[in-house]
């Protein structure tokens, strides 16, 4: 059987120690003692690192090791992040900034590096012959964390500091380990929904180069950069063709445009969604034609459609909410039987999958988003159109340069719809990362799963969802309190988790406890489309789509994004908790 030949996880290990100690030397004076809520963010978050890296010793299998190694690399792109900031407000000199940055970076290079190491070699088992460096580096950092945070841990089966007559290697002791003057009550770590600072951080020096070579090339409309995004985006997504558009809903206009939809004709779709997807069926003078959706999984349900269908009706725009697909196989059985066209709102779900098949690949057109929140987001607005059509592909690109080809010979009455060179290259990077970011979210829904179920507060949906909804007033469908319904996904489905949403009743409180605890929450949507003013002319009421009203009124979303760490996640747990029981 394979084992570890490689020591680098040692050099980590030392680094990780002693960017800790650095840490809290330089947090602990002037400015930066007295920002409470950064210092136990850049504390904590190095601690994680050392107590990931210090656990991941103790790991039997790659895939356990790969998964401490991943968060220790997510928190030293927290690190960076913070230190940034810390720098921003003049609390470290440049000399020190720098030389502390640079320890971080070594410390994520030597994680990543090892995490290639082990995800290309197939290890099957870590070496036995350091167990005395894992008992010793484990309890380093227990001993390290309970010092400094009573609720930091790290798990290990049997870790006692090595006694005297058993020295410790030298290279590894500790070089101290000082009270830390922090109390309580600032022990709790603020987390925002979203933090791409972290993010930017792991890939700052690429994404530089990626701006640099535009900026060389002095191409920053359409251009090779653009050409290079539509063929990886493509790919990715398993389609023929994609076109690089200025956003997510002009993707969406631009699709509707291509097919010539005109005032009076009806599209299907959800109210549960962004305000686009139903914004750039009015701007076109087309009728929504709102279809409620299931409960279970926030998506249109295809149950529902046929009924809706007349003979105006020219489109199905299905939306792949929070990251999952929708149900595709009826909707599609739909489509062919009445000769519609299938839409793929696919916004929130780059790289999700339904049986096998990517969002954007399974309707006619796919319509991305790559607006700086999602998961592949760019530095400003931007989106894609995705079709396996070429004479659709073709008509796009037409209408996206205001119809003209060639240059001032205009076909058509397009729009200017065009994506930027920058915007781009930035994509081009962190595409390369995509899957690794969704395998964090992944992860960290996989944690909350588990946290919220050690705190008792998960419960199976009730009757209501399960059944299908049929309150007839908004609130109705009431959930039993001091339980969340946690995030169903479908079978056949690769969840992306855009956004790790639950539901619960009395919301209100949860979200104060929130606040409370400078937790970031979001409501996705608080008003459900059918019921906004502007879409008054439509003629709906309360009760009319009770499942989208029951939706509104009690989900909330929590950060999810890869770069959390485990006692973030775990603060997150305890706010909602505390709020849920409250209640």
């Amino acid at each position: 059987m394979a084992t570890i030949e490689r020591f680098e996880d040692l050099e980590a290990w030392q680094r990780a120690r002693e960017l800790t100690n650095v840490i809290y030397d330089m947090s602990d004076v002037g400015a930066f003692a007295r920002d409470f809520a950064l210092r136990d963010q850049i504390r904590r978050a190095a601690v994680s690192i050392m107590s990931n890296i210090a656990e991941g010793f103790e790991s039997r299998t790659s895939r356990l090791y790969i998964e401490h190694l991943g968060r220790a690399k997510a928190s030293c792109g927290e690190v960076r992040s913070q230190l940034y900031l810390a720098y921003d407000r003049q609390y470290v000199s440049g000399e020190v900034f720098e030389q502390t940055l640079a320890l971080a970076e070594s410390v994520s290079r030597l994680t990543h590096g090892l995490i290639r190491y082990l995800s290309n070699a197939r290890i099957n088992e870590i070496r036995e012959d350091t167990a005395c460096y894992a008992e010793y580096a484990v309890s380093y950092a227990s001993n390290f964390a309970s010092v400094h945070y009573q609720e930091v841990t790290v798990t290990t089966n049997e870790s006692q500091v090595p006694p005297a007559s058993e020295a410790s290697p030298s290279h590894l002791q500790p070089s101290h380990l000082q009270p830390s003057h922090l109390q309580p009550s600032h022990l709790q770590p603020s987390v925002p929904l979203l933090d791409l600072k972290a993010q930017y951080t792991a890939i700052r020096d690429e994404i530089r180069a990626a701006i640099d070579r535009v900026a060389d090339a002095q191409q920053f409309i359409l251009g090779p950069e653009v050409e290079a995004l539509e063929r990886e985006v493509a790919a990715y997504s398993g389609c023929a063709y994609g076109i690089g558009v200025s956003s997510g809903t002009d993707a969406l206009l631009v699709a509707l445009m291509a097919i010539d939809i005109r005032p009076g004709d009806e599209v299907i779709t959800t109210p549960y969604t962004f305000f686009a997807t139903a914004g750039s069926i009015a701007r076109l003078g087309a009728v929504p034609v709102f279809v409620d959706i299931d409960p279970l999984t926030f998506n249109i349900d295809p149950t529902a459609i046929e009924a809706r269908i007349t003979p105006r009706t020219r489109v199905i725009m299905p939306v792949h909410l929070y990251g999952q697909m929708a149900d595709m196989d009826p909707i599609m059985d739909i489509a062919q039987r009445h000769g519609l066209v299938v839409i793929e709102d696919a916004a929130q779900a780059i790289g999700s999958e339904y049986k096998g098949r990517r969002a954007g690949s399974i309707g006619h057109m796919g319509c991305f988003s790559f607006f700086p929140s999602k998961n592949l987001g760019g530095f400003g607005d931007g989106g894609m159109v995705t079709t396996n059509d070429a004479a659709l592909a073709e008509r796009i690109r037409l209408l996206r340069g205001h119809g003209a080809h060639p240059k001032y010979y205009h076909k058509l009455i397009g729009g200017n719809f065009r994506l930027d060179a920058l915007q781009a290259a930035v994509l081009r990077v962190k595409l390369k990362y995509l899957d690794d970011w969704t395998a964090g979210r992944q992860r960290n829904a996989a944690t909350y799963r588990r946290l919220f179920a050690e705190a008792g507060l998960t419960i199976d949906p009730p009757s209501c969802l399960t059944a299908g909804c049929h309150a007839r007033n908004k609130g109705d469908c009431t959930l039993p309190p001091g339980r969340v319904v946690l995030p169903v996904e479908a079978p056949d489905r690769r969840h992306i988790y855009n956004q790790f949403v639950i539901r619960m009743a009395q919301r209100d409180r949860v979200m104060a406890a929130l606040k409370a605890r400078q937790i970031g929450h979001e409501i996705y949507y608080p008003v459900p489309l059918h019921l906004q003013e502007c879409f008054a002319y439509l003629g709906q009421r309360p009760g009319d789509l009770p499942a989208s009203e029951c939706a509104a009124a009690e989900t909330l979303a929590l950060p999810i994004y890869p770069e959390l760490t485990d006692a973030m996640l775990a603060a997150v747990v305890e706010a909602v908790a505390a709020g849920v029981r409250e209640a």
